[in-house]
């Protein structure tokens, strides 16, 4: 068997592929990754169990992918249950959740898949823009991932002191066409800004989302006054960044938070590589040259290149713990790391308690 190390045990080991919702009830179907044949899987919908759930189904894609995951051919499941529209969203979002006995779980919604009530969503963006921002035209997947990105969002900000609410200004820094900021939007009393190097989805938030948006340039400063946030967010900014631009991102982010205002981010790391798809030894061989370097670009990325106008700015990066904690602690205090707490990003939970930058 493949030895798994703790980055899987933390991160999440398993996909929604389709959520179905109609006069008979709910269906959710998808595939997770169990480190053992035969564990007991529980799955639940808001905290209920689902009437009949069939685990594993053969899944030969999904072999093919995770050559290296013991029992990955056979990790398909589906589920269904007989419940009310009223039911499935009686807290506003529907909770899918999967467990297995022994996954620590580092915060309660790290597990869950979250998904909006549809019928109070906002219109949705058209098909190049959300290529842009998750890779492909796909609107499910961009609502499910959108939901359940704010939902962590939200516990890992309360976790550390720091929970969203009215009288919050708050930015999403890298808000593309609103995935995250169209939940954001619905939280009373919060004041909610977006910022993008995409000037025409900076555009499109502007237009049909609540807040306020706007394009900022590839490099900083911005014009947002000194110490203006909150709380400053940002899901796959930094995993797309040279370390000249990231640089100069962390110390604008400095500015513009407020003294004891939080930064959250995500950063790809040995969650990332384990769940990239690559070679056991390809693997290994990427892991132990980041953990000796801290700081890797692993390709050029042109998803957003035609948008903002340049080739050669928006890359494919990894970070190590010890480099973001040595580097970044430069200019914002590095509160928590959380492996693989939105998909397979690692989390990095920033403080603004600096009275100067170093």
């Amino acid at each position: 068997m493949v030895a798994l190390g703790i980055g899987y045990f933390r991160a999440e080991p398993w996909t929604i592929e389709t959520i179905g919702i109609d006069d008979d009830g709910l269906r959710v179907s998808g595939w997770v990754l169990p480190p053992l044949a035969g564990l007991p899987a529980r799955f639940t919908w808001n905290d209920r169990p689902f009437d009949a759930v069939e685990f594993p189904i053969a899944r030969d894609d999904v072999g093919r992918h995770f050559l290296t995951r013991a029992y990955s051919a056979a990790s398909g499941f589906a589920c269904r249950v007989r419940a009310s529209r009223a039911e499935i969203f009686e807290r506003e979002f529907l909770r899918i959740e999967y467990g297995f006995h022994g996954r620590p779980k580092p915060f309660a919604a790290a597990n869950a898949w979250f998904f909006g009530d549809p019928d109070r969503d906002p219109p949705l963006p058209e098909t190049e823009r959300l290529v842009r921002v998750i890779g492909r035209d796909d609107s499910f997947q961009f609502r499910l991932g959108g939901a359940t990105d704010f939902k962590r969002i939200c516990a890992i900000a309360a976790r550390h002191g720091a929970p969203i609410g009215p009288g919050n200004r708050i930015l999403d820094w890298g808000v593309g066409c609103g995935r995250v900021a169209r939940y954001l939007q619905r939280v009373e009393g919060v004041e909610v800004h977006g910022a993008d190097i995409d000037a025409d989805n900076a555009d499109w938030c502007a237009r049909n989302l609540r807040g306020e948006y706007r394009s900022v340039p590839l490099m900083p400063p911005t014009d947002y006054p000194d110490g203006h946030f909150d709380l400053v967010y940002g899901v796959s900014v930094f995993t797309h960044l040279s370390q000249l631009a990231q640089d100069a991102w962390l110390r604008e982010l400095a500015r513009i938070t407020r003294p004891g205002g939080t930064v959250i981010v995500t950063t790809h790391g040995e969650t990332a590589i384990e769940y990239g798809g690559g070679g056991l030894e390809a693997n290994a061989l990427r892991k132990e040259r980041l953990r000796k370097e801290g700081f890797l670009v692993t390709s050029a990325n042109d998803q957003i290149a035609a948008a903002i106008g340049n080739s050669d700015y928006y890359l494919n990066v990894d970070h190590a713990p010890w480099y973001v904690r040595r580097h970044w602690g430069r200019f914002l205090e590095v509160v928590a790391m959380i492996p693989g707490a939105i998909g397979v990003h690692d989390v990095v939970v920033l403080r603004n308690s600096r009275t100067s930058i170093q």
